[in-house]
């Protein structure tokens, strides 16, 4: 059985351990902001393998941030989740927090999917990320849909077991990358 840690990050409030609650199958009344850490396992099977995730809900406070530096090493897949509600939603500090960790996939997942009318296009703030080793997926849900959440964690874990891009997020990669390469040449620095 191959042992899988993975961090779920983002500000409070933008429903990661709600997100953390719709993937382990728990009741979601009452969910209360998370104070410091959370930590929980379970297994799962993903193409044909018997995978033990634990998963590493960190608070989005500021007053933890050194606490959760340490939980992020050695983590294999980062949730960064934020709320499709709030225009900023920090997505770029989160993913400069990841970097120093090198994790193999970050999934960015949108969340409250079921309350918003607009949406925000992430191929801006993605676009200087493309170069790193990472795989990045982008997906949106909403924690009262538990399919539109396990879609996407099985997306990132076959995206973690596989060298290859799964058939089911072809879509979403390629569309990434079509829009990123039509603004390759137009002088646009990034890091």
């Amino acid at each position: 059985m191959q042992h899988i840690k993975v961090c779920i990050v983002g500000d409070t409030g933008a429903g990661k351990t709600s997100l953390l609650y719709s993937i382990l199958n728990q009741e979601q009344s009452n969910v209360l902001p998370t104070v410091g850490i959370d930590f929980c396992s379970k297994v799962m099977y993903c193409q044909e393998q018997q995978l033990h995730l634990t998963f590493w809900d960190l608070s989005g406070a500021e007053r933890f941030a050194t606490l959760r530096k340490s939980y992020l090493n050695n983590v294999h897949l980062v949730l960064i989740v934020y709320d499709l509600h709030k225009k900023d939603n920090n997505i770029s500090r989160w993913l400069k927090l990841v970097d120093r960790y090198n994790p193999k996939v970050v999934a960015i997942i949108g969340t409250k999917e079921d309350l918003i009318t607009h949406q925000l296009p992430l191929i801006d703030i993605l676009q200087p990320w493309q170069r790193k080793k990472w795989k990045i997926i982008t997906g949106t849900c909403s924690c009262y849909n538990k399919k539109s959440i396990q879609k996407i964690l099985l997306n990132s874990l076959e995206f973690f077991l596989s060298e290859s891009i799964p058939v089911e997020s072809i879509f979403s990669l390629t569309d990434f990358k079509k829009k990123t390469q039509k603004r390759r040449f137009a002088n646009i620095c990034c890091t």
